[in-house]
């Protein structure tokens, strides 16, 4: 659906926003989709927003991210794991921190799972760089993270409450009607 995508942004200024595109030939993973974007990256930290998850309020998501310059990782509780980059925290001083992430691992348990929304700093590259490819074929943004994270760099787990992961047209229904029936309950 690129073309469609391309089509709706534009250049991004109605949205004001300056948008470029970059394409990745094959895809091979979400590290990989950055790892192709680096060169356009200018500001560190900078945020990373995964296309098909949805999350309301945005508003509160995007201030809470953009506290500040440490890492963050967002996540979203679930009743079933199973096809998600699972999260395990530790308590810090500093609060909620990243412990490790088991990427989509088959086993059905509740759990905290990446939400596709990240601060990151500049650094995430070089942990890109020596990403081992998956048995998919696919270099994984979340392993790189939980490897930053391993080596220093302090990453914040941050609790979203209405999240939606939209890779379906019937989710993508759900997370619509969730918002229409929360914003008529706003005002």
């Amino acid at each position: 659906m690129e073309g469609k995508i391309r089509e709706f942004v534009g250049d991004g200024s109605r949205f004001g926003l300056e948008a470029q595109f970059v394409s990745q030939s094959p895809p091979k993973g979400t590290g990989d989709a950055l790892a192709v974007a680096a060169s356009y990256i200018i500001s560190d930290p900078f945020a990373v927003l995964y296309a098909d998850v949805f999350f309301y309020p945005m508003q509160s998501a995007w201030e809470t991210l953009l506290d500040g310059d440490d890492a963050k990782i967002f996540c979203a509780r679930v009743e079933d794991t199973a096809h998600f980059g699972r999260v395990e925290t530790r308590t810090s001083p500093q609060g909620v921190m990243l412990d490790r992430i088991i990427e989509k691992d088959g086993k059905t348990r509740p759990g905290l799972v990446n939400a596709g929304l990240l601060l990151l700093p500049k650094t995430i590259f070089q942990a890109l760089n020596v990403q081992t490819v998956t048995e998919r074929g696919e270099v994984e943004l979340p392993q790189a993270v939980e490897q930053i994270s391993k080596h220093g760099t302090k990453v914040l787990v941050k609790q979203l409450d209405g999240w939606f992961d939209i890779g379906s047209l019937s989710a993508l229904e759900s997370a619509s009607q969730f918002a229409r029936s929360a914003g008529e309950n706003e005002g």
